[in-house]
């Protein structure tokens, strides 16, 4: 299980820019190593329209498609992870790019 302070060390954690970041929470849909479909919600650091880079509790591999949605909007995603390291055994930072320039997918609600 993944302990509240994991996360909170993450999103603390300083991006390649130098500055920190919140996040957003977007849901993951992909299969992990095993190949067993998994559903998660990750936090979404330095989002831009060609992509993120995700908080994710899954163990995922370079190369893999995830399909992303952001919150309750109808609007997925597919993504494809470029990167992936782990922050902890149960935490892993995760960076995708959409296969064409996504800015409206990070729009707020209407």
């Amino acid at each position: 299980m993944i302990g509240p302070n994991d996360l909170k060390e993450a999103l603390g954690a300083k991006n390649s820019s130098g500055s920190r970041s919140s996040g957003a929470t977007v849901c993951v849909y992909g299969y992990g190593r095993s190949k067993n479909p998994f559903y998660k919600e990750a936090k979404a650091l330095n989002a831009n329209s060609n992509g993120c880079l995700l908080i994710l509790s899954a163990a995922v591999s370079r190369g893999q498609k995830l399909l992303l949605m952001n919150g309750t909007r109808q609007n997925p995603t597919e993504a494809e992870i470029v990167n992936t390291r782990s922050l902890s055994g149960q935490l892993f930072e995760v960076e995708v790019s959409f296969p064409t320039p996504r800015p409206d997918f990070w729009q707020p609600l209407q």
